[in-house]
């Protein structure tokens, strides 16, 4: 074989065996003989096929390769097991220079093959390990899916990372729009970014994308891997358990106010009296009651303008709803606009909680405000509006509330006379007297004290169980 190409393979720490043309050995390397089936056989005049029968059925190739000096033939991946460790090599067939013969070049790929195995193995590995990170990231997002709940992932300064459904359900926006934005725009979440420990149920509001402020419980928490930090916000709309709270409160008022109707029913079944004055209050009654007109009830305490206006409301057609009576008069001066139009919570100290005002209460029915003229002169204005436009605010509150209440007015007072001494709004005066009914005392109708006298003889008979003839008539 040519000097240089055996210098060459050595340098290359290949192994080679020369062929002759008759397949057999003609001279062989010094380490080849451990890459041969039967390595004693590695010897002058051996005949190939029996060293290394992988070459049989290749006899064509090699003979070809000797004459037309070709390279053009190679086995891969040939393992023999001579011991320990396995032994991979690949034979490749080239030509001699002098192309009476052929060379094969043994090239040990042991290494190699122990890699790509090891590769192969890593390989099957990740592909389990993603299949199994795949699988838990489904099993995990189909659970973060399912929560009522809305989850913001945030980093440590705010910026929402990802989102799930209810989050976008929440506030309204796709997650496209709300990845990339700060907690901040979102909700007031600043108690939750000073804290460096978790927090639970903090009660705030988030801000949808209409700009409306939600109700909402919030809690947070930290996660950290080697390199990053999170910030996993939880928030739980209270707009449903807000407007049971408050629908709560609304029918509980509503009970106190109708055990106080039915109270006030109990002990005045009917307006007693057949006097002209009575007649007429009678015919009153009847004109305006089946309007909406306000009323406005003119009489000395004592003359029965609570029975006049259940009157009203009774033969109107808002008698199937509730009528509502306040005392403006029994009321202190810095609480009769959250008596009257409800508070927000925090409006003042003690506003724990949302409260709903008379006028919410009232809502499809009436509201009888007795001593109208001991308004407070600021709280005056308000109830114009509310004449007016059929809306108000609460207290510490922005959102317009609507309602559709028919008002009766009464009072003990000179109403002219108020108007003329500024304390009462005489644009609230000519919106109030629309259908004024003037009650006189009892004595000014005293043809009616016979049939009371009657009237409470029957009641106290049968309250005291016992028998009463009759009074002195003097």
């Amino acid at each position: 074989m040519d000097p240089f190409l055996q210098e060459l393979i050595g340098e290359c720490r290949l192994e080679y065996v020369v062929l002759n043309e008759k397949l057999c050995i003609a001279r062989a390397s010094s380490n080849a003989a451990k890459y041969a089936d039967v390595p004693d056989a590695v010897t002058k005049g051996a005949d190939i096929r029996e060293v290394f029968p992988e070459i049989v059925g290749a006899e064509d190739a090699l003979k070809l390769i000797g004459k037309t000096k070709l390279g053009a033939w190679k086995i891969r991946n040939v393992s023999r097991v001579q011991g320990a460790p396995r032994l991979v090599f690949d034979i490749s067939a080239m030509p001699s220079p002098t192309g009476d013969c052929v060379v094969l070049i043994i090239e040990d790929v042991t290494d190699r093959a122990a890699l790509e195995q090891r590769l192969i193995q890593h390989s099957n590995e990740t592909k389990l390990l993603l299949n199994v990170v795949a699988e838990a990231k489904k099993y995990y997002e189909g659970i973060l899916e399912a929560m009522a709940d809305a989850l913001f992932v945030a980093s440590p300064n705010g910026v929402v990372q990802t989102v799930n459904s209810a989050a976008t359900r929440l506030l309204g926006q796709h997650k496209g729009e709300l990845v990339g934005s700060s907690l901040d725009a979102l909700m007031n979440t600043a108690p939750l970014l000073s804290f460096e420990e978790s927090v639970r149920n903090i009660e705030t509001t988030a801000t949808s994308k209409e700009l409306d402020a939600i109700p909402i419980a919030v809690s947070s928490s930290f996660i950290e891997n080697d390199t990053r930090r999170h910030i996993i916000v939880v928030a739980r709309d209270l707009r449903e358990k807000k407007n049971t709270e408050a629908e709560i409160e609304k029918l509980r008022t509503q009970n106190l106010f109708l055990q106080e109707e039915i109270q006030s029913t109990h002990n005045f079944q009917d307006i007693i009296g057949k006097s002209p004055a009575i007649r007429k209050i009678f015919k009153q009654i009847e004109q305006v009651a089946a309007t909406d007109s306000t009323v406005l009830l003119l009489g000395e305490t004592g003359t029965g303008k609570e029975l006049i206006a259940h009157a009203i409301h009774n033969l109107s057609k808002r008698s199937d709803n509730i009528l509502v009576k306040v005392n403006c008069a029994a009321l202190a001066s810095a609480l009769v606009e959250s008596e009257l139009f409800g508070h927000e919570r925090g409006a003042f100290t003690g506003a724990n909680a949302r409260r709903v005002g008379r006028f919410e209460h009232a809502n499809g029915g009436t509201l009888l405000l007795d001593e109208i003229g001991d308004l407070p002169l600021e709280t005056q204005a308000k109830l114009l509006r509310v004449l007016q436009e059929q809306e108000f605010e609460r207290v510490g509150g922005t959102e317009s509330v609507k309602t559709n209440v028919r008002v009766i007015a009464a009072t003990n007072k000179n109403m002219e006379e108020a108007v003329n001494t500024r304390t009462f709004r005489e644009d609230l005066y000519f919106r109030i007297n629309i259908f004024p009914i003037q009650i006189p005392p009892l004595r000014e109708r005293r043809e009616d004290v016979p049939l009371l006298v009657r009237y409470f003889i029957e009641k106290y008979t049968q309250r005291m169980n016992k028998k009463i003839e009759g009074v002195d008539k003097k």
